[in-house]
């Protein structure tokens, strides 16, 4: 690409400076398009797993109803953790991934936030 050469040397530069900066740049751009196109594969990625996760959430009764007692041991063990019997009372904590979603529900500032990103995800 040929640049007029009164412009490069109003910018200070000479042609083969240019030519280095422009492949430079050419580079650059690359690199960059690259790194969004991963992003954008992230992001359909994301947003798969997420409805199958809202799908399997919204089937969970049925799926542990219709589960064998090994399975339901399993999906226990996965939601779960830390039971304890106190006087008469079964008391447990949940699991780490799970703590975020089972109190979904009771709080407003994350039901605002969960509803943003559902409207977010369907205006894809």
């Amino acid at each position: 690409m040929k640049v007029c050469g009164i412009k490069l040397f109003i910018a200070g530069i000479t042609q083969d400076e240019y030519n280095k900066k422009r492949e430079q740049i050419d580079i650059d751009k690359y690199n960059i398009e690259q790194r969004l196109n991963r992003f954008e594969e992230a992001d359909d990625k994301f947003e798969t797993t997420l409805y199958a996760l809202l799908d399997m959430a919204s089937k969970s009764s049925a799926l542990f109803d219709s589960s064998d007692s090994v399975t339901k041991r399993k999906i226990i063990k996965l939601v779960f953790s830390n039971w304890k019997y106190n006087n008469g009372k079964l008391e447990y904590d949940y699991n780490s991934s799970f703590k975020l979603v089972a109190n979904l529900g009771n709080c407003e500032k994350w039901l605002g936030i969960l509803s943003c990103c559902i409207f977010v995800i369907f205006m894809v």
